[in-house]
């Protein structure tokens, strides 16, 4: 990866200016448009980044600077395939966290850059466990918890026969409401084909073998559900993890840092998505006559949604 450093290799951010501001400085440095996703992954949310990306037009090469505690899996897959479809390469800079979703996400980029901090999660899906009648249930149950039961029953306990087995899985469907389990065995193959899918978008000559051997990892065969992925993980599994220069780690790091800090201290902020010269909000919306979500004063008028929060007078690059 080109890094286009100043001499010395010093850059100097922005201070207490916008995170469009911040992106004009790290774009300028890296040599191509830089946009952020600092937001749940969600429908609203990827029809926001495509609002966002669609004026930079097609470059050769895109940025995005992407903290995301997750989402759902067709929520990242598409904001993967909409992001790779808006440029020819598609780098995607983690400084902090892309879990769930977000590793998504990173696995369709052409480059990945991972800050020292950079964590990636297993795409463990979790589904609602709610039965009819049973309240004491938990809200969610993770696949892979479940899929994992098997092997506990074999590893732990001996339990191989057929009969055993049989047992086992009426003592499952008698525990977990079964058109539940059905869904779940459904998710995982989305699951399993979603992460192979985006993961050949990342490592197009790679053999099966190692393909299927980061599926399993990334689907969390092998971990746990809040387990994370660090530098040296990735770079293990074979993604494709380019480097940068340590001053633009501290450009990247800064920015999400300090946007969430921002809002942190300001909690109708829920998410930012920005590229140089605009910046989108996350936010409580009044008036909205969507009354599935209500606001943080229990007003059913009120649901989130997103906001152009400002643009500046002048062209992304000018």
């Amino acid at each position: 990866m080109t890094d286009r450093a100043a001499p010395g290799g010093h850059r100097t951010a922005p201070t207490g200016g916008s995170t469009s501001a911040h992106l004009e400085v790290l774009a300028r440095e890296m040599g191509y448009p830089v946009a952020l996703v600092h937001a749940p992954i969600d429908d609203q949310a990827i029809k926001t980044v495509y609002e966002c990306l669609r004026p930079l037009g097609c470059p050769d090469r895109l940025g995005i600077v992407l903290h995301t505690l997750g989402g759902s899996i067709s929520a990242g897959r598409r904001l993967a395939l909409i992001a790779r479809d808006c440029c020819k390469t598609l780098v995607v800079m983690v400084p902090y966290k892309a879990r769930s979703a977000g590793t998504l996400v990173c696995l369709a980029a052409n480059e990945l850059v991972l800050g020292p901090m950079a964590e990636l999660s297993p795409v463990d899906a979790q589904i609602s466990s709610s039965s009819p009648g049973r309240s004491s249930d938990p809200d969610e149950i993770g696949v892979e918890d479940v899929r994992a039961f098997r092997s506990f029953a074999e590893e732990w306990f001996d339990v191989t026969g057929d009969d055993d087995r049989m047992q086992v899985l009426a003592l499952l469907a008698s525990s977990v409401f079964p058109p539940t389990l059905g869904s779940m065995y459904r998710v995982s193959k989305y699951a399993r084909r979603t992460t192979a899918e985006l993961l050949r978008l990342q490592l197009p000559l790679a053999d099966d073998p190692t393909l299927d051997a980061a599926v399993d990892a990334l689907i969390g065969a092998t971990t746990v559900h809040d387990g994370c992925f660090t530098r040296s993980d990735a770079v293990e599994m074979g993604l494709n993890v380019v480097e940068t220069s340590l001053a633009n780690e501290g450009l990247m790091w800064d920015m999400v840092t300090g946007l969430q800090g921002r809002m942190d201290v300001d909690p109708t902020v829920l998410g930012v998505i920005a590229r140089p010269g605009s910046e989108f909000h996350r936010c409580w919306l009044a008036g909205a006559s969507d009354r599935r979500l209500a606001g943080p004063t229990g007003d059913p008028d009120v649901r989130i949604g997103w906001t152009l929060a400002s643009t500046a007078q002048h062209a992304p690059g000018d």
